[in-house]
């Protein structure tokens, strides 16, 4: 192992850009976590902008004074930003504002994504103020459900709809530790949703998308038109949207959820690997322009523009806009003669990304995206050298395989706390996927961008990607289906990743560095780590409980006891799938339970269990109230539709609480 010390320990020497980025961080989740209002952040920017003032007087003399007082400054002003993004906190907010019957105009901000059965669409909206007889815009999105209407096309980005249809709140499901769409929604803005059919409806504006986004909206739909044309199939055409363009809704599902599974997820995703081939490709055929006086300057000045012009194709996603970024910052260094290293220009990336938008620090794509490159940046080195190769093909795919062991380091706790499995075989892999999809790439992008226009060169271009893509996801098919080839239902709270990703550090410092105090630092937390996990295993043994789950359309209970559950419901929940995937499996994964098999069913319309000391009775077909005897019980689960009046159930089943599931509208 290198003597040399471990990167991370030298960042505040050189990433000049993690000053300023630690103290904007930690005021971002201040802003999030502590309850003060917009007023006492004003307040608190205001003090910090005079002590910032002040101490400036005396910076040569008291630095760390100065230094000091930025970093409060940042602080503050990280909170004050995050909340000022908060659109629920703002006098002009949808839930503050409107009320049912309200006449209200939305502006289309993306064309109409198809789903199974409607058109949706992002939308910012506007409300007719009948006192002052002007409209009103309303700070916060709404999304807008078409429905599927041959006769009614949905209408296009850019377009103004006008309805009086109510707006529905966005909630989740209710299950426990399901996802919380409300708070995913809320983060982008969005809070109120509304589906209309064709008649609910009506054009206020032709609209249209204007300028940069008219021109980009345009030319996604030109590289997808491409991409229909000469790559027939629709499997196969689905991987190469998200590869060229990022566009993800034609992928099939099954198809991303093993690219996910097999730990291969990033190539399907516009990321930084991407916009590193890009840019190589780039430089490389531009390399003709250094011949000129300044023609290194204009290369890197094109390189810049085309790289950005790329990113504003895709979409923006936070991965791409931190790789775009960062290439820009390394580019721009090269182009005024001043080398900069990749802390810096991660830091960097990061510090203008969150002054732009806070909230992009809860986006599990920029939480990934970074801690894959930091990871990179501080392992990489190292594990490089754990072989030496005497052939040089040998060193370049070990080159490969310790990128993607760097970058798993510190991606391992967000992987685990957001998805809940680990891809044995990630290696294996990454070691044919990354080659392989970088020669698509290449190939899609002459496709896309150079030979569209010239069919006979478009048609073997097509041939080619989609031989290459089928081969691709055969392998992955593959490797999805090995034994093993994934660790699945991990629990791993908030608090336990936190404390994982301190061990993870801990334990990389102590084998650059060998000293004692970071090896009982290591232990300390490990032994915390595991002391946790000890409690959590003890409160799901001594767990007893009745789970109703909401399942729309489906009934789906689980009766949890001793690290078990025992199922009753439709057949349906219990078929490998996304069904059960995200209704019943977070909280099962939670609870760390093992399945004890499915309830056993006593004869008639009734079943009863004691589950600690309680009845359970569940009604899961219409009753005949004239012949039935009276019932009494703890728990009546009602599991259909009943058309009969609750007295009269009640009157012959007599018991203390009554559940109703999904399948009772």
């Amino acid at each position: 192992m290198p003597t040399t010390r471990l990167p991370l320990i030298t960042f505040w020497r050189i990433a000049p850009f993690t000053r300023l980025l630690l103290p904007l961080l930690a005021g971002i989740l201040a802003g999030q976590y502590l309850g003060a209002g917009i007023s006492f952040w004003n307040n608190a920017l205001a003090i910090s902008t005079l002590f910032f003032l002040l101490s400036s007087l005396l910076s040569f003399r008291r630095p760390i004074l100065f230094g000091l007082a930025v970093s409060g400054w940042l602080f503050t002003l990280g909170g004050l930003l995050l909340l000022q993004k908060d659109s629920s906190l703002q006098p002009g907010f949808i839930g503050k504002q409107y009320q049912e019957g309200h006449l209200i105009t939305a502006t289309l901000l993306e064309d109409p994504v198809p789903k199974p059965r409607s058109w949706k669409s992002e939308a910012r909206i506007a409300l007719f103020d009948t006192t002052t007889q002007k409209w009103k815009p309303l700070q916060g999105k709404i999304l807008l459900y078409f429905a599927k209407d041959s006769l009614n096309p949905p209408p296009p980005i850019g377009a103004q709809i006008a309805f009086t249809k109510s707006l529905q709140p966005i909630k989740n499901t209710g299950n426990p530790a399901g996802f919380d769409y409300a708070r995913f929604s809320a983060r982008k803005d969005i809070y109120y949703q509304v589906y209309l059919t064709g008649k609910e409806y009506v054009p206020s504006d032709s609209g249209g998308a204007e300028g940069l986004q008219k021109i980009m909206q345009n030319a996604r739909k030109g590289l997808l038109h491409t991409l229909t044309k000469y790559i027939p199939d629709p499997k196969t055409r689905g991987l190469a949207a998200a590869l060229l363009t990022g566009y993800r809704d034609d992928m099939d599902k099954e198809l991303s959820l093993e690219y996910a599974g097999t730990g291969v997820a990033h190539i399907i995703a516009i990321s930084g690997l991407h916009l590193g081939l890009i840019q190589g490709g780039l430089l490389l055929l531009l390399l003709p322009l250094t011949k000129l006086k300044q023609g290194k300057k204009i290369r890197g000045a094109l390189v810049i523009v085309l790289l950005w012009i790329f990113a504003l194709l895709t979409g923006g996603s936070p991965s791409v806009l931190r790789a775009a970024l960062m290439f820009s910052l390394i580019l721009l260094g090269d182009i005024i003669q001043r080398k900069g290293n990749g802390y810096n220009s991660l830091s960097a990336s990061a510090f203008l990304l969150l002054l732009f938008n806070p909230n992009l620090l809860w986006d599990v794509g920029f939480q990934l995206s970074y801690a894959a490159v930091l990871s990179i940046l501080v392992f990489y080195p190292a594990i490089c050298q754990w072989f030496s190769w005497p052939r040089l093909w040998m060193h370049k795919i070990w080159q490969i395989m310790a990128v993607t062991l760097a970058a798993q380091i510190l991606t391992l706790p967000i992987v685990l706390y957001y998805f809940q499995q680990f891809p044995v075989y990630f290696l294996l892999a990454n070691m044919v996927a990354v080659p392989l999809s970088t020669i698509i790439l290449y190939l899609l992008l002459l496709l896309g961008f150079m030979f569209w226009w010239w069919a006979p060169v478009a048609k073997v271009l097509g041939v080619f990607c989609s031989w290459l893509i089928g081969g691709m996801n055969q392998f992955i098919h593959w490797i999805h289906q090995l034994p093993m080839s994934r660790v699945e239902d991990i629990y791993l709270p908030l608090e336990d990743a936190f404390l994982l990703m301190g061990l993870i550090l801990l334990i990389g410092v102590w084998l650059f560095h060998r000293r004692p105090a970071f090896f009982i630092a290591a232990l300390a937390v490990g032994l915390l780590f595991l002391g946790q996990r000890f409690q959590k295993n003890t409160e799901n043994r001594n767990r007893s409980e009745l789970i109703v789950y909401h399942v729309p359309g489906n009934s789906a209970i689980d009766i949890m006891a001793n690290n078990k559950y025992w199922f009753w419901g439709d057949s349906a929940c219990q078929q490998p799938g996304m069904l059960r995937k995200l209704h019943l499996t977070p909280y099962r994964t939670q609870c760390q339970a093992d399945s004890g098999g499915m309830v056993s069913a006593a004869s008639g319309h009734f079943y009863q269990w004691a589950i600690g000391g309680k009845k359970l009775l569940i009604l899961d077909k219409a009753l005949d109230l004239q012949t039935l005897e009276p019932i009494e019980t703890d728990i009546l689960l009602i599991a259909t539709n009943l058309r009969d009046k609750p007295e009269k159930i009640l009157a012959k089943v007599r018991c203390q609480v009554v559940v109703a599931d999904a399948k009772l509208p």
